[in-house]
């Protein structure tokens, strides 16, 4: 039960265990603090001015906002010029201009609402679409939040073995999207209007409800427990954004 950790600075630490168990919540808290590359105030520490890996909690206090700045600007741009795009979100942006970006966003954006997508390192509308879809990637923390993901998915799983009408499970749907916390809430209304924006031009993009569903699915999943991610309730997760997305007005 022992692991070492070697610091920026090249230090080295040897870490020893007392169980099996020990060494998992060790190794847990370390993946989540190398996610979140900043100390969050629900830590007690300090919060910096990145936005990737960074709770939408702790940026949308920072800036004054009900959803971050981020998807702000880069859902407006692509639905101001991207929406035809051709395989829009499936087709790949170029990984050292998503990279430029998200770095960008993370030393101007988060300080500077002046900060814009005017620049030709971002020209490509799929840079644009895979920075949105790096960002939600590194999130600490599943938008239905880790907690209540498997609520989400266990009701439309109850719906689809017919143990409920589809009324009954689009008001449930209802209650449990208004118990999250207000900033998950808006995100997740935010995105889904988007993506249905998306899907209402799928004649130029080719890219309908179920195509989108598929592509941001791995985006809702709690990353620290893939194991019970992935499977019947992907599949569930894929369903929910599927109604989500072709009818929003539905469920928000």
């Amino acid at each position: 039960y022992t692991f070492k950790i070697i610091m920026e600075n090249g230090n080295e630490h040897l870490v020893q265990a007392s169980s099996a168990d020990d060494l998992n919540d060790w190794l847990k808290s370390i993946t989540l603090s190398k996610r979140y590359s900043f100390h969050s105030k629900k830590y007690k520490g300090k919060t910096s001015n990145k936005i990737f890996g960074v709770p939408i909690e702790d940026v949308c206090e920072r800036e004054g906002s009900i959803i971050p700045n981020i998807v702000v600007k880069l859902l407006e741009e692509i639905e101001l010029r991207g929406l035809d795009e051709v395989g829009l979100y499936r087709i790949p942006g170029s990984v050292g201009s998503i990279n430029a970006l998200k770095n960008a966003f993370d030393e101007e954006g988060a300080v500077s609402n002046s900060f814009t997508l005017e620049d030709d390192r971002w020209f490509e509308i799929n840079t644009i679409a895979g920075c949105f879809k790096l960002y939600l990637r590194e999130l600490p923390e599943s938008l239905f939040t880790n907690e209540k993901l498997s609520d989400f998915t266990d009701l439309v799983m109850c719906y689809k073995a017919s143990k409920i009408e589809f009324e009954e499970f689009q008001t449930s749907m209802r209650m449990m999207l208004k118990s999250l916390p207000v900033y998950n809430y808006h995100m997740i209304k935010r995105i889904s209007g988007h993506l249905n924006r998306v899907h209402q031009h799928v004649d130029n993009n080719r890219m309908d409800a179920t195509n989108l569903a598929i592509v941001f699915s791995m985006s809702f999943i709690d990353q620290d427990d893939l194991a019970n991610s992935v499977g019947p309730r992907l599949g569930a997760l894929q369903t929910i954004l599927q109604y989500f997305i072709k009818n929003p007005e539905h469920y928000f």
